[in-house]
């Protein structure tokens, strides 16, 4: 029987000729989506996924000038894809390297140290017969009857001679070709001081060159230019709702976060600004992925606020925490006080998030609160937290989630009914994030290759398409959604008070049934609150209990059950800080005499 990757070589094979003639992006863009979904991208040497690539450049990328939702979002997801695999297989020859290089010096040691055992057993072996040697002659030949010196260890100490010598000449050659190698060296490499002082010459410059092709070869082997001419062609022209599902929208956010493109933020509030926008239907995970997403993308590597960094294990372990639950490394958060005074007084900038993008945020924020907060499933609603928190925002309301209820800025959650005009999907099962793209089109509209559909989605789309004059006419006749009185306008208090109300809601499930949290759910929510500045300690004793009592943590192993230890201890140390603090503050108050005022 035929192995996957036999059956995909004959597959490829025959497409190859064929791949010069494509006149439609789609039958490019699909086997991209093939190969990504498969991690198999044709035999070394095939030319199969150059000749795709390059198809989709002839005639100035051509291919690409239409703005179709699932063509560019699939293209952008198969390139990350190939980039993350790309980078996972050099990992792996880099481990297997070390490994093969820790063996063989194993191999060595061992090596010298048999003949050092063997040196000092043949040393051992010279001593004793040069005493029984000298001990013959001190009682003179008189006393003792002639005896034949046996010829064994004599040999062993010439040889023993020979092999000292000859290691000594061959060790002061070895030293000569050593110098001389160096010396070679540092003729033809000069020093970086030299090459920053000399660049401006034959040498400096042939090298900064073939280093700037080496880059340059990779970008075009990973298709960056692809993603390029992709993101110019969704700038200039308007994205069309019936062409550009949230999917797809989210499908290139994941892939630019992966990718760390955050070259062109006006390419990411185009994005955004029409995913805002779109009509739907929206589904929980789109505004999940989207806020993940753009956690991932605008977080910098040394982010001061993220207390020891982001870590690439935990942003992988977050991305991919249904699959693989258990590669989260630890992450101590932020807990120190002078973080979270700054962020009480009033932090108004949203982290590394450009500015122009925070308007948007919050409207991702509120499209969430009118989906519903109870269709989120536990790892979007962590997602969503951990997102925000990669963004550097900090809220720094102490137990300010029961108290922005109770003084009305922050609205129960508006029913999904039909009168907000926007459309939402139906209840689905839960997705894994970053969920993979869809199955492949079909055609240009956009339609899916996908099996048979369940019967009460096609009920669904079937009354969805007989009457779409009366669902226009309803919409019409409702009223346009006000967004703004679920939020306040100043995107900062609103995404605190969204904050505030994401973690009322986890908290309250965890009362309810914490079996409905893993692990990672709760480690994810719990480490992002903990960066985020939420001070409601309410919350991290029902964090406490779910953990202690709730069997969340019955499947973990020691690395998720470490991280939640360490988040949660830091917390209790920062509540004593706070204990401190305020006893310090009762003893001036006794101390010092409060003046009155005039």
């Amino acid at each position: 029987m035929a192995t996957v990757r036999e059956v995909l070589d004959s597959l490829y094979g025959a497409l190859l000729p064929h791949i010069p003639s494509i006149r439609n992006a789609r039958y490019a863009v699909n086997p991209l989506w093939v190969c990504a979904k498969t991690g198999y991208w044709g035999a070394p040497g095939s030319g199969f996924l150059a000749a795709l690539l390059q198809r989709l450049r002839d005639n100035d990328y051509m291919l690409l000038q239409k703005p179709i939702g699932k063509t560019h979002g699939l293209l952008w997801w198969a390139l990350s894809e190939y980039d993350q695999q790309h980078q996972q297989h050099q990992s792996q020859q880099q481990q297997q390297q070390q490994e093969q290089q820790q063996q063989q010096q194993q191999q060595q040691q061992q090596q010298q140290q048999q003949q050092q055992q063997q040196q000092q057993q043949q040393q051992q072996a010279a001593e004793g017969h040069h005493a029984a040697l000298e001990a013959v002659g001190r009682k003179g030949p008189a006393a003792v009857p002639p005896v034949v010196v046996p010829q064994g260890p004599q040999t062993m100490v010439t040889t023993m001679g020979r092999t000292e010598k000859q290691q000594q000449v061959h060790a002061a050659h070895h030293h000569q070709h050593k110098q001389q190698q160096q010396e070679q060296q540092k003729c033809k490499q000069p020093s970086e001081a030299s090459l920053d002082a000399a660049s401006g010459t034959t040498h400096g410059q042939s090298l900064l060159g073939t280093i700037g092709q080496d880059v340059l070869q990779q970008r075009v082997a990973g298709g960056w230019d692809l993603m390029e001419a992709s993101a110019s062609v969704l700038k200039r022209q308007k994205l069309d709702a019936e062409l550009f599902s949230p999917q797809s929208y989210c499908n290139i956010f994941l892939a630019a976060a992966r990718l760390k493109y955050d070259d062109d933020p006006e390419f990411i509030e185009c994005l955004l600004a029409s995913l805002v926008s779109c009509p739907g239907p929206f589904q929980p995970q789109d505004i999940s992925n989207a806020i993940y997403a753009l956690g991932e993308l605008y977080n910098t590597e040394d982010d001061g606020d993220m207390g020891n960094g982001g870590n690439k294990e935990a942003r992988k372990a977050a991305e991919t925490e249904i699959t693989d639950p258990d590669r989260l490394d630890v992450e101590a958060p932020n807990t120190s006080y002078g973080a979270k005074t700054d962020c009480c007084a009033g932090k108004q900038s949203l982290g590394s998030l450009p500015p122009a993008l925070a308007q948007h945020l919050r409207s991702l924020a509120v499209l969430a609160l009118r989906i519903g907060l109870h269709k989120f499933n536990a790892q979007g609603l962590a997602n969503t937290l951990y997102g925000l928190a990669r963004l550097g925002l900090r809220t720094g309301t102490g137990a300010g989630g029961t108290a922005v209820q109770d003084q009305g800025l922050l609205r129960a959650e508006v029913p999904t009914g039909g009168t907000t005009g926007v459309q939402y999907a139906a209840q689905e099962e839960p997705v894994s994030v970053p969920r993979s793209p869809a199955s492949p089109p079909a055609n240009e509209d956009g339609a899916s290759l996908q099996g048979p559909e369940p019967k009460q989605q096609q009920q669904q789309r079937q009354v969805c398409q007989a009457q779409p004059s009366q669902q226009q006419l309803l919409l019409q006749q409702q009223p346009s959604p006000v967004l703004e009185e679920l939020l306040p306008a100043d995107p900062h208090v609103a995404l605190c008070l969204f904050v505030s109300h994401l973690a009322v809601h986890i908290k309250e499930q965890l009362e309810r049934n914490p079996a409905h949290y893993n692990a990672q759910d709760v480690s994810n929510a719990t480490w992002s609150l903990a960066n985020l500045g939420y001070e409601d300690q309410s919350y991290y004793a029902v964090a406490v209990e779910a953990v202690l009592h709730g069997g969340c943590m019955e499947a973990a192993r020691p690395q998720v059950r470490h991280r939640v230890d360490v988040v949660l201890g830091l917390q209790i140390q920062y509540l004593c800080l706070l204990v401190l603090n305020m006893l310090c503050v009762l003893v001036q108050d006794r101390v010092l005499p409060c003046i009155p005022n005039p």
